[in-house]
């Protein structure tokens, strides 16, 4: 099973990015896709085309949050939005792999991966529970 992570920024230096390429590092079966923002124009378009096709349905689903520790609220806004867009296409979310995990910009090293094996350890259950979560969405 492949999976696809979906990073929400661009930009140079993006810790959500930076994460994601250490948990490819991690498990090397996924794909990095990088959008813009935290529901980017070009991520909604998506969401918008699987609602007509059913390809989306009961795929599994999961977002990790590496908003700072200063980020007091930790994108809850953002993830609830997520929630309700995914929920029209009738997504399986993988509570479970549903997680935040604080990254500070100072915590990505030259080569764009976190080297921090804390992490790492978050980001290698993340994966784990959602391919274990997948793994039962796809026995029904």
């Amino acid at each position: 099973m492949s999976l696809l992570l979906i990073s929400g920024s661009l930009r140079d230096g993006s810790t959500n990015t930076a994460v994601l390429r250490t948990a490819q590092a991690i498990d090397p079966d996924t794909e990095l896709f990088a959008a813009m923002g935290a529901l980017p124009g070009s991520f909604k378009n998506l969401l918008e085309w699987l609602v007509g096709g059913g390809e989306a349905y009961r795929k599994p689903i999961a977002w990790i949050n590496v908003s700072g520790p200063a980020a007091p609220t930790g994108a809850a806004d953002g993830h609830a939005s997520l929630r309700k867009v995914v929920s029209y296409l009738s997504m399986e979310i993988v509570d479970e792999a549903c997680v935040r995990i604080p990254v500070a910009r100072n915590e990505i090293g030259e080569d764009g991966l976190v080297a921090d094996p804390g992490i790492r350890e978050q980001l290698a259950a993340a994966l784990a529970a959602l391919r274990e979560g997948a793994a039962r969405v796809e026995t029904f």
